[in-house]
């Protein structure tokens, strides 16, 4: 930046970067809004005084930080054979355990099966780290590992356990020769980071 800069006339804003900016200041301001809403809500992954089935029930929602807290929970949900749930906002309800509206989606697995309904409320300090059991024939739901907030042993062990049971399975449909085995490549899980070995 020279002396006399000021001297220079300034570019014209384009129209583009105008419209991201009112757009950019607008989500600022929704999230500010929201994140003001969540100064009285918990900090822990169950809210205290709930009651009923953690996730299932409007007496007993899974705690978020604001909307974008709630999608973002959402996001990292898998079903126990680890493929991503698919959700779909259903409306608000409102609740004994909490002054501002529940949430409910509806979730289900990517083949169209309908697992369930969960609730959450998005007045909170932080997301839960927990997952609840979305139904019968996948009991063990869990959250996948994420750089924001960073996973924690919790997280990460039920993957762990399905890359365990994957890799099971294929070998005792093919049994592993010494040749092919060296020729594939093998993923593993390791300090909460995938490493590809030969």
């Amino acid at each position: 930046m020279g002396l006399f800069d000021f001297l220079k006339p300034k570019k014209p804003e384009t129209l583009w970067n105008q419209f991201q900016e009112k757009i950019f200041q607008e989500q600022k301001a929704l999230f500010d809004a929201m994140s003001t809403m969540c100064e009285d809500g918990c900090e822990t992954d169950e809210i205290p005084g709930g009651h009923d089935e953690f996730g299932h029930t409007a007496t007993n929602p899974i705690p978020t930080k604001t909307v974008f807290g709630s999608t973002s929970y959402l996001a990292r949900l898998r079903s126990s054979d680890g493929a991503k749930v698919l959700y779909d906002r259903e409306g608000s309800w409102s609740s004994p355990v909490s002054s501002h509206p529940i949430d409910a989606y509806t979730i289900s697995h990517p083949d169209g099966r309908r697992l369930a309904t969960l609730y959450l409320s998005p007045y909170h300090k932080r997301n839960s780290e927990r997952a609840p059991r979305v139904c019968a024939h996948f009991p063990d739901c869990f959250l996948s590992p994420c750089s924001w907030p960073s996973p924690d042993v919790r997280t990460l062990a039920p993957a762990r356990c399905l890359a365990d049971t994957v890799r099971r399975e294929r070998e005792s449909l093919h049994p592993p020769s010494s040749a092919a085995n060296r020729l594939q490549p093998q993923i593993r899980i390791c300090d909460n980071q995938e490493s590809l070995t030969a």
